[in-house]
């Protein structure tokens, strides 16, 4: 097929609020090159002036998952670290600055399905960073 590129496959791609702003919500997509995600307005088509922000695979470090400060809190949480390069002010050097994206699941009524949904997506993005191959069930 023409024009394919392994790193254009959608692998995941879900709705999710990004802490601390949970009510915006974020259509995120996982490719085998990097996460990206957009705000998501559902009554409004994607402009293709829309800033979309991507996190590459090649500055991540890790991911974790966490829960909520309470104990009746059903979301889980998914922290991406990366270190991406970002040029110096009034130079041509550049250097690496820490960034921390914190994604919120909140899909289902329990932690543990949140949790469990929050682990599948925290081990793809493990493969991808450490540059594993991933192909998930049903693709």
């Amino acid at each position: 097929m023409a024009g394919y590129s392994e790193g254009n496959v959608v692998l995941l791609e879900r709705i999710f609020a990004i802490y601390p702003k949970t009510t915006t919500e974020y259509r995120v997509s996982l490719t085998h090159s990097d996460i990206s995600y957009l705000q998501h307005e559902p009554s409004v088509p994607p402009k293709s002036s829309a800033r979309v922000m991507v996190i590459k695979f090649s500055d991540v470090i890790g991911a974790d998952c966490m829960r909520g400060k309470t104990a009746d809190c059903s979301s889980a949480y998914l922290n991406v670290y990366s270190y991406p390069y970002q040029r110096k002010f009034a130079s041509k050097n550049s250097l690496r600055k820490r960034h921390c994206v914190t994604f919120v699941f909140s899909q289902f009524p329990s932690f543990d399905e949140n949790h469990r949904d929050a682990m599948q997506w925290q081990l793809v993005i493990t493969y991808l960073s450490r540059r594993m191959k991933v192909k998930l069930e049903g693709n």
